[in-house]
């Protein structure tokens, strides 16, 4: 009794809304509704540009000085990472009086199809992973403490894998980093471990801005 009940109401149910489809279409003042409703609707947004924020020597100066003045640790060694920490990490060696060593690092050739993290249109994320090579001078003998330096920092995975090569080099090392920029909240969901570990001079939405250094390509 109760499945009759049950398949006479859906029954009842597909023709009360069979009935009020008919009225719609029936009807010139809805259908005509209808047709301005949807062909009056605002577009879709596009995807978020991200905005160029050009960085001048100035700038990085600025922020180098203000870190060398800030801290109250001493650095053995400051090592910069290709390419953004290069520049940036001979700055702060220089302000911080230690030595200076960079470390290599760039992609090899792959099949692998790239993934975008964010618009493709410009600037990409990709599957391949990252090289890195750390030979410093002979003359540098088992630094206590390594200050590794880069541009920005978005996920972290750069900056840890600089981590494992020094490490490799100088197992007993203390290591520290700086960047110029550092997609706070970002680095901290995906490598929360390194987050408080990280000093930076300014935090930026890699959604929306894309910092340009004075050694970026035109």
């Amino acid at each position: 009794m109760n499945a009759v009940v049950t398949l006479a109401a859906v029954i009842g149910g597909f023709a009360a809304l069979g009935t009020l489809v008919w009225a719609m279409v029936g009807n010139p003042n809805m259908l005509g509704w209808l047709q301005n409703r949807f062909r009056n609707s605002p577009p879709a947004p596009p995807p978020a540009k991200r905005r160029v924020v050009n960085v001048s020597w100035s700038q990085l100066e600025t922020a180098a000085t203000a870190f060398a003045t800030r801290i109250s640790v001493t650095y053995d060694l400051v090592v910069g990472v290709q390419p953004d920490g290069i520049s940036l990490g001979n700055l702060l060696a220089g302000r911080l009086q230690t030595r200076y060593a960079a470390m290599d690092k760039h992609y090899p050739k792959s099949k692998r199809t790239p993934f975008f993290v964010f618009d493709p249109d410009k600037h990409s994320r990709s599957l391949r992973d990252s090289v890195t090579q750390f030979t410093p001078s002979s003359d540098i003998v088992n630094p206590s403490r390594i200050l590794v330096v880069d541009g920005v920092t978005t996920f972290g995975n750069g900056l840890l894998k600089a981590q494992e090569e020094i490490l490799a080099r100088f197992n007993n090392a203390q290591i520290d980093f700086y960047v110029y920029a550092v997609d706070q909240s970002r680095l901290a969901a995906c490598h929360p471990e390194i987050a408080d570990r990280v000093t930076y001079h300014t935090i930026v939405d890699n959604y929306v801005t894309w910092l340009h250094f004075p050694w970026d390509a035109a």
